[in-house]
């Protein structure tokens, strides 16, 4: 006669713990593969989205106008914001006023918006957020100032004459580390002040 035998308490166990262990390698491994994913995600979305604002604002600072008109500053900016003119965007031949600034927004909270003016101050067709849940910006301008002899940076631009050579655009959105940009304005080489050698 044959006894036949089950598991015992102590293998069944044993098999438990090494069943535990294996699950928790696996649980593991794909917590770690879907956080992974996210941050690749997440930084993907903020490398599109800064490229995305880049090419936008440089394609408008690749047109600025060295004079004004109705004796305004082609171009003048402040910490939190900056406005520029600029003729032949897309082929228009039209004198045309951008604003690029702080805005709040009762959805995205701080946003970075993007205003066309026309001459009389009526909005035109662009009016773009580029970048929501601001925590913070700052502008800053290189160039060559009125009252210096070399570039160097300013916290605002109010040179009538002059255009700045860089912008660069300091940011951090809620959550994440500070970001910069930065900004060639063309036309500002055309208008330098001649060297007094």
């Amino acid at each position: 006669m044959r006894i036949e035998r089950g598991f015992t308490l102590v293998e069944v166990m044993v098999a438990l713990a090494i069943t535990a262990a294996l699950l928790s390698a696996v649980y593991s491994s794909l917590w770690v593969g879907v956080v992974s994913t996210a941050r690749i995600s997440s930084t993907i979305a903020d490398n599109d989205s800064e490229r995305t604002i880049t090419h936008f604002i440089r394609n408008q600072l690749r047109h600025v106008e060295t004079r004004g008109f109705d004796d305004s500053a082609p171009f003048a900016g402040g910490q939190l914001s900056m406005r520029f003119q600029v003729r032949y965007l897309r082929g228009d031949p039209a004198l045309r006023t951008f604003d690029i600034g702080l805005a709040r927004d009762a959805i995205k909270g701080m946003v970075l918006r993007i205003a066309e003016s026309g001459a009389e101050g009526q909005v035109l067709p662009i009016s773009e957020v580029l970048m929501e849940n601001l925590e913070s910006i700052k502008f800053e301008y290189f160039g060559v100032g009125d009252d210096a002899p070399q570039a160097t940076w300013y916290g605002t631009w109010e040179s009538a004459d002059r255009l700045p050579q860089l912008v660069r655009v300091k940011y951090r959105q809620y959550g994440k580390l500070e970001r910069e940009l930065y900004l060639a304005v063309a036309g500002a080489m055309e208008n330098r002040p001649a060297s007094t050698e």
